[in-house]
């Protein structure tokens, strides 16, 4: 599924994996028709604010079929909205595992 292995730092006990970029994608769902972008994202994806929602529509982080558009955008069927972001992931300990038989 992804083609690029993620880069690792390690600083012990730890290991980190470097933030990346990823990209959220969702086709519309039956439930979205006739709302608005804003509505729909913050509706549906309680993860950030309204004002977190807008910003990335108005830059672009947020599009519909790879177009930027606004927030009162209005969703229509077969659309695919995709959310680009930079994934930070939490750290795990850098330990070996020990195998029980």
């Amino acid at each position: 599924m992804y083609d690029i292995a993620p880069d690792y730092v390690k600083i012990p006990p730890f290991r980190f994996v470097k933030p990346y970029q990823h990209i959220y994608k969702t086709n519309a769902k039956s439930r979205w028709l006739g709302m608005t972008l804003i509505d729909a994202m913050v509706k549906e994806f309680r993860a950030y604010t309204k004002e977190y929602y807008e910003n990335a529509i108005n830059d672009g982080k947020i599009t519909i079929n790879g177009v930027r558009v606004s927030p009162e955008y209005k969703i229509e069927h077969g659309m695919q909205i995709e959310h680009a972001t930079t994934r930070v992931e939490p750290p795990i300990l850098d330990l070996p595992i020990d195998i029980v038989y």
